[in-house]
Protein backbone atom coordinates (compact mmCIF):
# COMPACT_ATOMS: atom_id res chain seq x y z
CA UNK A 1 0.00 0.00 0.00
CA UNK A 2 1.61 3.44 -0.68
CA UNK A 3 1.83 6.00 -3.31
CA UNK A 4 3.63 4.89 -6.49
CA UNK A 5 2.64 8.14 -8.37
CA UNK A 6 2.34 5.35 -11.56
CA UNK A 7 -0.12 5.63 -14.25
CA UNK A 8 -1.69 2.95 -16.10
CA UNK A 9 -5.26 2.21 -17.62
CA UNK A 10 -5.24 -0.83 -15.44
CA UNK A 11 -6.40 0.67 -12.36
CA UNK A 12 -7.15 4.23 -13.27
CA UNK A 13 -8.01 6.79 -16.27
CA UNK A 14 -4.77 7.63 -17.46
CA UNK A 15 -2.35 6.54 -19.72
CA UNK A 16 0.43 4.14 -19.55
CA UNK A 17 3.49 6.07 -18.10
CA UNK A 18 7.41 4.27 -17.79
CA UNK A 19 7.02 4.01 -14.45
CA UNK A 20 3.31 2.08 -14.91
CA UNK A 21 4.94 -0.43 -16.97
CA UNK A 22 7.53 -1.03 -14.75
CA UNK A 23 4.97 -1.22 -11.98
CA UNK A 24 3.23 -4.20 -13.87
CA UNK A 25 6.04 -6.37 -14.96
CA UNK A 26 7.16 -6.43 -11.75
CA UNK A 27 3.46 -7.29 -10.75
CA UNK A 28 3.37 -10.06 -13.57
CA UNK A 29 7.18 -11.58 -12.86
CA UNK A 30 6.24 -11.89 -9.07
CA UNK A 31 2.34 -12.82 -8.91
CA UNK A 32 1.20 -9.53 -7.53
CA UNK A 33 -2.50 -8.54 -7.62
CA UNK A 34 -3.38 -5.40 -7.86
CA UNK A 35 -6.22 -4.63 -6.02
CA UNK A 36 -7.35 -1.05 -7.80
CA UNK A 37 -9.57 -0.90 -10.21
CA UNK A 38 -10.49 1.81 -12.71
CA UNK A 39 -13.82 2.14 -11.77
CA UNK A 40 -12.79 3.50 -8.45
CA UNK A 41 -12.85 7.34 -8.08
CA UNK A 42 -9.20 8.84 -7.86
CA UNK A 43 -7.29 8.00 -4.85
CA UNK A 44 -5.66 12.06 -5.47
CA UNK A 45 -7.49 15.14 -6.29
CA UNK A 46 -6.13 18.73 -5.70
CA UNK A 47 -6.24 22.02 -7.24
CA UNK A 48 -4.13 20.94 -10.75
CA UNK A 49 -6.02 17.54 -11.12
CA UNK A 50 -6.92 14.06 -10.17
CA UNK A 51 -4.90 10.92 -10.69
CA UNK A 52 -4.86 7.51 -9.48
CA UNK A 53 -1.62 7.07 -7.74
CA UNK A 54 -2.22 5.44 -4.49
CA UNK A 55 -2.18 1.27 -5.36
CA UNK A 56 -3.19 -1.09 -2.73
CA UNK A 57 -1.08 -4.61 -3.75
CA UNK A 58 -1.36 -8.09 -2.27
CA UNK A 59 -0.21 -11.83 -2.78
CA UNK A 60 -1.16 -15.08 -1.49
CA UNK A 61 -4.16 -14.22 0.08
CA UNK A 62 -7.41 -16.94 -0.53
CA UNK A 63 -9.69 -13.83 1.27
CA UNK A 64 -12.26 -11.76 -1.18
CA UNK A 65 -10.73 -8.45 -0.44
CA UNK A 66 -13.20 -5.26 -1.02
CA UNK A 67 -11.33 -1.86 -1.61
CA UNK A 68 -13.20 1.65 -1.69
CA UNK A 69 -12.03 4.89 -2.08
CA UNK A 70 -13.48 7.33 1.23
CA UNK A 71 -15.06 10.63 0.76
CA UNK A 72 -14.21 11.98 4.24
CA UNK A 73 -12.04 14.91 4.28
CA UNK A 74 -8.24 14.48 5.35
CA UNK A 75 -5.14 17.05 5.81
CA UNK A 76 -3.69 15.43 2.75
CA UNK A 77 -4.25 15.70 -0.82
CA UNK A 78 -4.44 11.81 -0.98
CA UNK A 79 -8.08 10.12 -0.24
CA UNK A 80 -8.46 7.64 2.59
CA UNK A 81 -8.81 3.86 1.11
CA UNK A 82 -10.62 1.35 3.11
CA UNK A 83 -10.07 -2.50 2.66
CA UNK A 84 -12.36 -4.48 3.80
CA UNK A 85 -11.15 -8.22 4.27
CA UNK A 86 -13.95 -10.88 4.25
CA UNK A 87 -12.98 -14.55 5.03
CA UNK A 88 -14.98 -17.21 4.66
CA UNK A 89 -15.08 -20.00 7.38
CA UNK A 90 -14.61 -23.17 6.22
CA UNK A 91 -15.50 -26.48 8.52
CA UNK A 92 -12.85 -28.56 8.09
CA UNK A 93 -13.92 -32.05 7.41
CA UNK A 94 -10.27 -34.16 8.07
CA UNK A 95 -10.54 -36.42 10.95
CA UNK A 96 -7.76 -35.12 14.10
CA UNK A 97 -5.68 -37.95 15.83
CA UNK A 98 -5.73 -37.24 19.47
CA UNK A 99 -2.45 -37.00 21.45
CA UNK A 100 -1.96 -39.10 23.86
CA UNK A 101 -0.50 -36.18 25.71
CA UNK A 102 -3.48 -33.81 25.71
CA UNK A 103 -6.18 -37.15 26.07
CA UNK A 104 -8.47 -36.92 29.30
CA UNK A 105 -6.13 -39.35 30.96
CA UNK A 106 -8.41 -39.89 33.72
CA UNK A 107 -11.13 -41.06 32.12
CA UNK A 108 -9.01 -43.24 30.35
CA UNK A 109 -7.26 -44.38 33.59
CA UNK A 110 -10.72 -44.91 34.89
CA UNK A 111 -11.95 -47.31 32.33
CA UNK A 112 -8.53 -49.47 32.26
CA UNK A 113 -9.13 -49.83 35.89
CA UNK A 114 -12.47 -50.85 36.13
CA UNK A 115 -11.80 -53.51 32.65
CA UNK A 116 -8.87 -54.90 34.67
CA UNK A 117 -10.90 -55.39 37.79
CA UNK A 118 -13.60 -56.84 36.13
CA UNK A 119 -11.36 -59.43 35.12
CA UNK A 120 -9.41 -60.01 37.83
CA UNK A 121 -9.87 -63.65 38.24
CA UNK A 122 -7.68 -65.67 35.36
CA UNK A 123 -9.30 -68.40 34.14
CA UNK A 124 -6.81 -70.88 33.05
CA UNK A 125 -8.54 -73.17 30.99
CA UNK A 126 -9.69 -69.75 28.51
CA UNK A 127 -6.71 -67.35 29.19
CA UNK A 128 -6.14 -66.75 25.31
CA UNK A 129 -9.61 -65.58 25.14
CA UNK A 130 -9.69 -63.52 28.19
CA UNK A 131 -6.41 -61.60 26.93
CA UNK A 132 -8.64 -61.30 23.24
CA UNK A 133 -11.44 -59.73 25.15
CA UNK A 134 -9.67 -57.35 27.70
CA UNK A 135 -7.50 -55.98 25.05
CA UNK A 136 -10.84 -55.54 22.74
CA UNK A 137 -12.49 -53.84 25.66
CA UNK A 138 -9.56 -51.36 26.15
CA UNK A 139 -8.83 -50.67 22.80
CA UNK A 140 -12.71 -49.91 22.44
CA UNK A 141 -12.61 -47.23 25.37
CA UNK A 142 -9.27 -45.89 24.56
CA UNK A 143 -8.85 -45.85 20.78
CA UNK A 144 -8.49 -42.82 18.57
CA UNK A 145 -9.10 -41.74 14.94
CA UNK A 146 -6.33 -41.97 12.81
CA UNK A 147 -5.25 -39.21 10.74
CA UNK A 148 -5.64 -40.25 7.22
CA UNK A 149 -6.88 -37.24 5.46
CA UNK A 150 -3.01 -36.42 4.43
CA UNK A 151 -2.23 -35.29 1.54
CA UNK A 152 -0.33 -37.49 -0.84
CA UNK A 153 3.37 -36.41 -1.87
CA UNK A 154 3.35 -34.95 -5.04
CA UNK A 155 4.95 -36.62 -7.67
CA UNK A 156 6.34 -35.98 -11.06
CA UNK A 157 4.20 -37.50 -13.79
CA UNK A 158 6.07 -40.10 -15.76
CA UNK A 159 5.20 -38.63 -19.29
CA UNK A 160 6.27 -35.09 -18.60
CA UNK A 161 8.83 -34.13 -20.69
CA UNK A 162 11.78 -31.44 -21.12
CA UNK A 163 9.92 -30.11 -24.51
CA UNK A 164 6.53 -29.84 -22.76
CA UNK A 165 8.15 -27.97 -20.14
CA UNK A 166 9.36 -25.08 -22.94
CA UNK A 167 6.44 -25.19 -24.60
CA UNK A 168 4.65 -24.70 -21.30
CA UNK A 169 6.99 -21.49 -20.23
CA UNK A 170 6.97 -20.07 -24.02
CA UNK A 171 2.69 -20.34 -23.57
CA UNK A 172 2.69 -18.57 -20.08
CA UNK A 173 5.12 -15.87 -21.51
CA UNK A 174 2.76 -15.10 -24.24
CA UNK A 175 -0.12 -14.38 -21.80
CA UNK A 176 1.67 -12.48 -19.51
CA UNK A 177 2.44 -10.31 -22.97
CA UNK A 178 -1.24 -10.05 -24.43
CA UNK A 179 -2.18 -9.65 -20.49
CA UNK A 180 -0.45 -6.74 -19.93
CA UNK A 181 -1.03 -4.89 -23.53
CA UNK A 182 -3.07 -1.61 -23.15
CA UNK A 183 -3.15 -0.76 -26.78
CA UNK A 184 -6.16 -3.36 -28.78
CA UNK A 185 -4.77 -4.07 -31.55
CA UNK A 186 -1.66 -4.75 -30.86
CA UNK A 187 -3.40 -6.84 -27.71
CA UNK A 188 -6.11 -9.11 -30.53
CA UNK A 189 -2.25 -9.74 -32.26
CA UNK A 190 -0.86 -11.16 -28.87
CA UNK A 191 -3.91 -12.79 -28.13
CA UNK A 192 -4.07 -14.66 -31.29
CA UNK A 193 -0.46 -15.73 -30.60
CA UNK A 194 -1.03 -16.69 -27.12
CA UNK A 195 -4.14 -19.07 -28.16
CA UNK A 196 -2.30 -20.48 -30.91
CA UNK A 197 0.49 -21.47 -28.48
CA UNK A 198 -2.08 -22.53 -26.10
CA UNK A 199 -3.24 -24.95 -28.69
CA UNK A 200 0.12 -26.83 -29.89
CA UNK A 201 1.00 -26.82 -26.56
CA UNK A 202 -2.31 -28.97 -25.37
CA UNK A 203 -1.67 -30.96 -28.56
CA UNK A 204 2.03 -31.61 -27.44
CA UNK A 205 0.74 -33.01 -24.20
CA UNK A 206 -1.98 -35.95 -25.61
CA UNK A 207 0.90 -36.73 -28.57
CA UNK A 208 3.65 -37.35 -25.36
CA UNK A 209 0.61 -39.25 -23.37
CA UNK A 210 0.06 -41.36 -26.05
CA UNK A 211 3.73 -42.56 -27.15
CA UNK A 212 4.57 -42.85 -23.09
CA UNK A 213 1.78 -45.21 -23.11
CA UNK A 214 2.55 -47.18 -25.63
CA UNK A 215 6.34 -47.79 -24.68
CA UNK A 216 4.46 -48.60 -21.07
CA UNK A 217 2.76 -51.41 -23.18
CA UNK A 218 5.71 -52.71 -25.04
CA UNK A 219 7.03 -53.41 -21.40
CA UNK A 220 4.47 -55.35 -20.57
CA UNK A 221 4.78 -59.25 -21.17
CA UNK A 222 2.45 -61.25 -22.99
CA UNK A 223 1.29 -63.72 -19.81
CA UNK A 224 -0.91 -62.60 -17.19
CA UNK A 225 1.40 -60.74 -14.69
CA UNK A 226 -1.32 -59.19 -12.73
CA UNK A 227 -2.79 -60.32 -9.81
CA UNK A 228 -5.05 -59.50 -6.64
CA UNK A 229 -3.88 -57.47 -3.87
CA UNK A 230 -4.03 -59.96 -1.35
CA UNK A 231 -2.87 -62.64 -3.98
CA UNK A 232 0.51 -59.58 -4.08
CA UNK A 233 0.78 -59.59 -0.27
CA UNK A 234 0.85 -63.68 0.38
CA UNK A 235 3.67 -63.67 -2.66
CA UNK A 236 5.51 -61.19 -0.81
CA UNK A 237 4.93 -62.79 2.54
CA UNK A 238 5.65 -66.33 1.99
CA UNK A 239 9.10 -64.90 0.15
CA UNK A 240 10.36 -63.07 2.77
CA UNK A 241 8.73 -65.48 5.60
CA UNK A 242 8.10 -68.93 4.80
CA UNK A 243 6.20 -71.22 6.51
CA UNK A 244 7.87 -74.20 8.43
CA UNK A 245 6.66 -77.17 9.92
CA UNK A 246 8.13 -77.07 13.61
CA UNK A 247 7.01 -80.28 14.62
CA UNK A 248 9.78 -81.96 12.99
CA UNK A 249 12.34 -80.17 15.81
CA UNK A 250 10.21 -79.17 18.79
CA UNK A 251 8.97 -81.31 21.24
CA UNK A 252 6.59 -79.87 24.51
CA UNK A 253 8.15 -81.69 27.37
CA UNK A 254 6.15 -81.28 30.73
CA UNK A 255 8.58 -79.39 32.58
CA UNK A 256 8.34 -79.56 36.83
CA UNK A 257 7.62 -76.88 38.45
CA UNK A 258 10.97 -76.58 40.21
CA UNK A 259 12.77 -75.71 37.42
CA UNK A 260 10.73 -72.65 36.40
CA UNK A 261 12.22 -69.43 36.88
CA UNK A 262 9.54 -66.51 38.25
CA UNK A 263 9.11 -62.93 36.96
CA UNK A 264 10.14 -60.61 39.94
CA UNK A 265 8.52 -57.11 40.51
CA UNK A 266 11.45 -55.42 39.96
CA UNK A 267 12.18 -56.93 36.87
CA UNK A 268 8.59 -56.39 34.99
CA UNK A 269 8.83 -52.87 36.94
CA UNK A 270 12.39 -51.76 34.69
CA UNK A 271 10.98 -53.49 31.22
CA UNK A 272 7.94 -51.28 31.95
CA UNK A 273 9.48 -48.13 32.41
CA UNK A 274 11.59 -48.41 29.17
CA UNK A 275 9.21 -48.36 26.72
CA UNK A 276 9.27 -45.52 24.89
CA UNK A 277 6.60 -43.14 24.02
CA UNK A 278 5.10 -42.46 20.61
CA UNK A 279 5.91 -45.56 18.90
CA UNK A 280 3.95 -47.37 16.40
CA UNK A 281 1.29 -49.69 17.23
CA UNK A 282 0.70 -53.57 16.23
CA UNK A 283 -2.42 -54.72 14.63
CA UNK A 284 -3.96 -54.85 18.62
CA UNK A 285 -4.00 -50.66 18.14
CA UNK A 286 -2.60 -50.56 22.08
CA UNK A 287 0.25 -48.23 22.31
CA UNK A 288 2.79 -48.25 25.21
CA UNK A 289 1.48 -45.80 26.78
CA UNK A 290 -1.91 -47.55 27.78
CA UNK A 291 0.39 -50.77 28.80
CA UNK A 292 1.57 -48.49 31.03
CA UNK A 293 -1.35 -47.66 32.46
CA UNK A 294 -2.73 -51.47 32.91
CA UNK A 295 0.11 -52.22 34.73
CA UNK A 296 -0.21 -49.36 36.99
CA UNK A 297 -4.23 -50.07 37.54
CA UNK A 298 -3.19 -53.80 38.80
CA UNK A 299 0.58 -54.07 39.17
CA UNK A 300 -0.15 -57.73 40.88
CA UNK A 301 -1.93 -58.93 38.34
CA UNK A 302 -0.21 -58.03 35.68
CA UNK A 303 2.54 -60.07 37.16
CA UNK A 304 0.32 -63.21 37.47
CA UNK A 305 -0.70 -62.91 34.21
CA UNK A 306 2.97 -63.01 32.91
CA UNK A 307 4.36 -65.91 35.10
CA UNK A 308 1.15 -67.87 34.25
CA UNK A 309 1.83 -67.75 30.66
CA UNK A 310 5.65 -68.71 31.46
CA UNK A 311 4.74 -71.41 33.73
CA UNK A 312 2.23 -73.03 31.18
CA UNK A 313 4.81 -72.31 28.45
CA UNK A 314 2.13 -70.52 26.53
CA UNK A 315 2.17 -67.28 24.08
CA UNK A 316 -0.77 -65.51 23.48
CA UNK A 317 -1.96 -65.73 19.86
CA UNK A 318 -2.93 -62.45 19.32
CA UNK A 319 0.58 -61.47 20.34
CA UNK A 320 2.12 -62.85 17.28
CA UNK A 321 0.39 -61.71 14.61
CA UNK A 322 2.53 -59.01 12.94
CA UNK A 323 1.87 -55.69 11.25
CA UNK A 324 4.34 -55.79 8.15
CA UNK A 325 5.23 -52.65 6.28
CA UNK A 326 6.90 -53.04 3.26
CA UNK A 327 9.45 -50.56 2.23
CA UNK A 328 10.47 -50.53 -1.19
CA UNK A 329 14.81 -50.54 -1.58
CA UNK A 330 16.13 -47.31 -3.41
CA UNK A 331 16.88 -47.96 -6.91
CA UNK A 332 15.66 -51.53 -7.16
CA UNK A 333 13.19 -53.56 -9.23
CA UNK A 334 9.88 -53.33 -7.42
CA UNK A 335 8.81 -56.45 -9.90
CA UNK A 336 10.92 -58.37 -7.38
CA UNK A 337 9.96 -59.45 -4.46
CA UNK A 338 13.68 -59.47 -2.34
CA UNK A 339 13.75 -56.26 -3.56
CA UNK A 340 11.13 -55.14 -0.51
CA UNK A 341 12.24 -54.52 2.89
CA UNK A 342 9.52 -55.88 5.68
CA UNK A 343 9.14 -53.90 8.91
CA UNK A 344 7.33 -56.11 11.49
CA UNK A 345 5.33 -54.41 14.00
CA UNK A 346 4.57 -56.51 16.96
CA UNK A 347 2.19 -55.54 19.89
CA UNK A 348 3.43 -53.63 22.43
CA UNK A 349 1.98 -56.23 25.31
CA UNK A 350 3.78 -59.12 23.73
CA UNK A 351 7.16 -57.09 23.47
CA UNK A 352 7.10 -57.39 26.94
CA UNK A 353 7.04 -60.81 27.90
CA UNK A 354 8.99 -61.39 24.97
CA UNK A 355 11.98 -59.11 26.32
CA UNK A 356 11.72 -61.08 29.42
CA UNK A 357 12.16 -64.83 28.17
CA UNK A 358 15.24 -62.97 26.03
CA UNK A 359 16.96 -62.07 29.41
CA UNK A 360 16.21 -64.71 30.68
CA UNK A 361 17.20 -67.15 28.41
CA UNK A 362 20.14 -65.03 27.48
CA UNK A 363 21.35 -66.05 31.26
CA UNK A 364 21.00 -69.21 30.48
CA UNK A 365 22.72 -69.26 26.98
CA UNK A 366 25.63 -67.48 28.56
CA UNK A 367 26.12 -69.49 31.29
CA UNK A 368 26.86 -73.05 29.11
CA UNK A 369 25.47 -72.64 25.53
CA UNK A 370 27.22 -69.38 23.67
CA UNK A 371 31.11 -69.72 22.10
CA UNK A 372 33.29 -67.79 23.33
CA UNK A 373 33.57 -66.13 19.72
CA UNK A 374 30.64 -66.15 19.78
CA UNK A 375 30.42 -62.10 19.24
CA UNK A 376 26.60 -61.23 17.27
CA UNK A 377 23.48 -61.12 19.55
CA UNK A 378 25.37 -60.88 22.87
CA UNK A 379 25.43 -57.83 25.26
CA UNK A 380 28.81 -56.18 25.82
CA UNK A 381 30.33 -57.27 22.40
CA UNK A 382 30.12 -56.30 18.96
CA UNK A 383 31.93 -56.39 15.26
CA UNK A 384 34.85 -54.47 17.04
CA UNK A 385 35.66 -57.13 19.55
CA UNK A 386 35.72 -59.86 16.99
CA UNK A 387 38.06 -57.94 14.31
CA UNK A 388 40.17 -57.36 17.41
CA UNK A 389 40.28 -60.69 17.79
CA UNK A 390 41.32 -61.50 14.16
CA UNK A 391 43.87 -58.88 14.20
CA UNK A 392 45.77 -60.49 17.33
CA UNK A 393 44.96 -64.00 15.01
CA UNK A 394 47.45 -62.23 12.72
CA UNK A 395 49.76 -60.61 14.20
CA UNK A 396 50.52 -63.58 15.72
CA UNK A 397 50.51 -66.02 12.62
CA UNK A 398 52.90 -63.12 11.51
CA UNK A 399 54.89 -63.67 14.33
CA UNK A 400 55.58 -67.32 13.58
CA UNK A 401 55.94 -66.58 9.74
CA UNK A 402 52.56 -68.65 9.01
CA UNK A 403 50.17 -67.63 6.27
CA UNK A 404 46.84 -66.41 7.11
CA UNK A 405 43.75 -66.69 4.95
CA UNK A 406 40.31 -65.34 5.73
CA UNK A 407 36.88 -66.33 4.60
CA UNK A 408 33.89 -64.20 4.81
CA UNK A 409 30.48 -65.47 4.30
CA UNK A 410 27.23 -63.95 4.08
CA UNK A 411 23.99 -65.80 3.60
CA UNK A 412 20.94 -63.76 2.35
CA UNK A 413 17.68 -64.20 4.26
CA UNK A 414 19.30 -66.37 7.17
CA UNK A 415 16.71 -65.90 9.60
CA UNK A 416 13.72 -66.35 7.49
CA UNK A 417 14.83 -69.42 5.71
CA UNK A 418 16.41 -71.16 8.19
CA UNK A 419 14.69 -73.38 10.79
CA UNK A 420 15.48 -72.62 14.17
CA UNK A 421 17.22 -76.15 15.67
CA UNK A 422 20.97 -76.46 16.48
CA UNK A 423 23.20 -77.83 13.75
CA UNK A 424 26.30 -78.80 15.80
CA UNK A 425 27.67 -82.26 15.57
CA UNK A 426 27.26 -84.16 18.80
CA UNK A 427 30.24 -83.74 21.26
CA UNK A 428 31.06 -80.08 20.62
CA UNK A 429 28.08 -78.08 22.66
CA UNK A 430 28.05 -78.96 26.19
CA UNK A 431 24.56 -80.07 27.42
CA UNK A 432 22.15 -78.04 28.28
CA UNK A 433 20.75 -77.67 32.31
CA UNK A 434 16.81 -79.50 32.63
CA UNK A 435 15.16 -76.00 32.34
CA UNK A 436 16.66 -75.67 28.39
CA UNK A 437 13.29 -77.26 26.92
CA UNK A 438 11.29 -74.99 28.95
CA UNK A 439 12.03 -72.27 26.15
CA UNK A 440 11.58 -74.63 23.38
CA UNK A 441 8.07 -75.14 24.07
CA UNK A 442 5.97 -74.74 20.54
CA UNK A 443 3.74 -72.35 21.81
CA UNK A 444 6.77 -70.03 22.96
CA UNK A 445 9.27 -69.97 19.62
CA UNK A 446 7.86 -72.92 17.50
CA UNK A 447 5.12 -71.42 15.91
CA UNK A 448 5.08 -69.08 12.82
CA UNK A 449 3.80 -65.84 13.76
CA UNK A 450 0.26 -64.78 11.76
CA UNK A 451 1.00 -61.85 9.59
CA UNK A 452 -1.35 -59.12 8.78
CA UNK A 453 -1.63 -57.68 5.03
CA UNK A 454 1.39 -55.39 4.52
CA UNK A 455 1.65 -51.81 3.59
CA UNK A 456 3.08 -50.46 0.84
CA UNK A 457 5.38 -47.29 2.25
CA UNK A 458 7.95 -45.13 0.22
Amino acid sequence: MGDFNAKSPVWGKRREDKRGSHLINFCINNDIIIENSPDLPPTFDCSRGQSWIDLILSKNLNHDLALEVSDDISNSYHRLLQLTWEQEKIESTQKKGIKFNHSNWLDIKQAIFKIINNNSHLELHSLQQQIDTIQKEIFDKTSYAPNNNRKPNKRNTVWWTLELKIKRSKTRALRRLYKKESNDTIRNIKKEAFKKSQSEYKKLIIHTKTIKFKEFINKITTNNCFASIQESHEAILQFHFPLLDCREFLIDQNIPDSNFVAITIGELESVINNIKPNKAVGIDGIPGEVIKEIYLANPKWFLRLLNILLERGEFPRIWKIARVVLIPKEGRDLSQLRDYRPICILPCWGKILDKIVLEHRSFFLEKTILHPLQFGFRKKRSTANALHNIKGFINEAHERRHVTCLVSLDVANAFNTEKVQSKYPTGLMPRPDPVEPFYKRPSLLGLRPKFSYPSLCG
